[in-house]
C-alpha cells in the first residue's frame, strides 16, 4: 500500500518560478509580425505539458501563468494551461524589447506578491532578450535559453533564488546555458 509523503519541518514548501522562452515561431510574414508557433514550436509546447503537467497538477500547488502578450508566448503556454484548467494572464513587463526601470519594478513586485504563498508555482513565458535580465535580477547570472527552453528558480529559506535547469525538450531544444 502506497503511503502519502508528509511535509516535514525540515522540508517545507518552497516557491518555484518556471521561466520559459517561447517555442519556435512561425515566420511566414517575417519576424516583425506577431506570428504564432511553427509546427516545431507546437511540438515544443506539447513537450512542456509532458514534462510539467503532472508536477504542476499536485493538489497543494497553486499555479499562475503569466505570459508576454505576444501570440507565440501565449501559444507556448496554452497546452499546459489548458491541461491544468488555468488562465494565462498577459504581462507587459515580460514582453520583448528594451526594459525600463518600471518593467523591473513591475516584475519584481509580481514575483514578490506570488512568492508569499510557498505552495505557489508561477510560470512565466517570455523572450530571448527579456529572460537574461530577469535571471540576472533574480539569481545574479544571465541565462540564454534556446527557444522552448526553460529554467526553474527555487526560492530558498533566506528568500534567495537558486536555479535548476530543465532539459524539457531534449532533442528539440538544447538545455539552458549560463551566458558569459
Amino acid at each position: 500500500m502506497a503511503t502519502k509523503k508528509r511535509r516535514s519541518k525540515t522540508n517545507p514548501p518552497q516557491f518555484r518560478l518556471l521561466i520559459v522562452r517561447h517555442a519556435h515561431r512561425d515566420k511566414p510574414r517575417g519576424s516583425l509580425f506577431d506570428n504564432g508557433l511553427s509546427g516545431k514550436g507546437k511540438k515544443q509546447a506539447k513537450q512542456l505539458v509532458k514534462f510539467y503537467g503532472t508536477v504542476l497538477r499536485k493538489k497543494k500547488n497553486q499555479v499562475v501563468f503569466l505570459s508576454s502578450p505576444k501570440k507565440r508566448a501565449v501559444e507556448t503556454l496554452m497546452p499546459l494551461a489548458k491541461k491544468l484548467k488555468k488562465e494565462i494572464f498577459p504581462c507587459e513587463f515580460i514582453n520583448e524589447g528594451p526594459k525600463t526601470f518600471q518593467d523591473l519594478e513591475g516584475i519584481v513586485s509580481l514575483i514578490n506578491h506570488y512568492s508569499s504563498d510557498k505552495d505557489m508555482r508561477l510560470v512565466l513565458c517570455s523572450h530571448g532578450d527579456t529572460i537574461p535580465w530577469l535571471t540576472k535580477l533574480l539569481i545574479g547570472t544571465t541565462f540564454k535559453l534556446e527557444k522552448g527552453g526553460c529554467v526553474e528558480l527555487v526560492e530558498n529559506f533566506e528568500g534567495q533564488f537558486t536555479f535548476q535547469i530543465s532539459q524539457v525538450f531534449q532533442d528539440i531544444a538544447p538545455k539552458a546555458l549560463p551566458k558569459s
